[in-house]
């Protein structure tokens, strides 16, 4: 029993099934406000099992290995067309499904793998998982260059903040509450990992400065961080305005002009940034 234990141990620390992520990418994923309790929450709950028909997992995997398969694999190969990644316009927007569970995308001028399978199997153990004719037509070799960023001059970096902050106006919104009476009045375990996910965009953000402004000294990254990050705090009150509010700014007349939240950021992060103007 021992040995079949540490086997299986040893098989599953193979390399082919990646690593668990640290670092700066484990910073990056803990930003993310979908990032809740160690792992990325689905924008829609889907039900994976059926438990009012009486389906659980033990069902369903009893179900997978000894059920009827006959109607499972098609009889003739998948339609499918191959699409040249290579000669694709890298400014117009596209998906390609590219078989199980694997997509290209090309969104906004970048290029997105999503869960690559570049086999017959979608598995290590080649008799498991196997692709259905048609459904594998592309190769690693087929694939264009993904490449992430490795620099951006200052105005690139306050543009890729900034539509990164436009996407997260539910954020803004909790940041522009009076945060020191609902801290004072929280669960404690609930509050550590509020601040958890709050450190780690800041570790993301200071990581985005040591790559793209190498040239900043630390005390300007920490300077940076604690001018941008409680700037953060007011962008909400300034961006969504209610027709009431509207209406009060008008009879008190009060001139107020209308921004964007990727426009009232982008101009902060170009001044903090020292941006020259154009």
């Amino acid at each position: 029993m021992g040995m079949m234990a540490g086997g299986g141990a040893l098989f599953v620390n193979r390399p082919e099934f990646g690593r668990l992520p640290q670092g700066a990418r484990l910073a990056r994923m803990e930003a993310s406000p979908h990032y809740v309790n160690g792992q990325f929450q689905n924008l829609v709950p889907v039900q994976v099992m059926n438990e009012e028909s009486g389906e659980n997992r033990f069902a369903a995997m009893a179900k997978f290995l000894f059920g009827d398969k006959s109607e499972l694999s098609p009889q003739e190969p998948l339609l499918s067309h191959k699409t040249d990644l290579h000669e694709l316009d890298p400014s117009r927007d596209a998906a390609v499904w590219m078989g199980h569970s694997t997509f290209f995308l090309q969104l906004g001028g970048r290029r997105i793998l999503i869960d690559p399978v570049f086999s017959s199997y979608a598995s290590p153990l080649f008799f498991i998982n196997k692709a259905f004719p048609g459904s594998n037509v592309y190769t690693a070799e087929d694939m264009p260059e993904i490449a992430e960023y490795t620099s951006m001059s200052r105005r690139e970096l306050a543009a890729a903040l900034s539509q990164s902050l436009e996407k997260r106006q539910r954020l803004l919104k909790l940041l522009s509450m009076n945060h020191f009476d609902m801290e004072e009045n929280s669960r404690q375990e609930n509050l550590v990992e509020f601040k958890r996910a709050y450190g780690a965009s800041i570790k993301a953000v200071h990581h985005c400065l040591d790559k793209f402004c190498p040239e900043m000294s630390e005390e300007e990254k920490v300077s940076f961080l604690y001018a941008y990050f409680p700037f953060m705090y007011g962008i909400y009150p300034y961006v969504v305005v209610t027709d009431k509010q509207r209406q009060a700014m008008e009879a008190a007349e009060v001139g107020f002009k209308y921004y964007s939240i990727y426009e009232i950021s982008y101009n902060c992060l170009c001044k903090l940034l020292e941006v020259e103007k154009q």
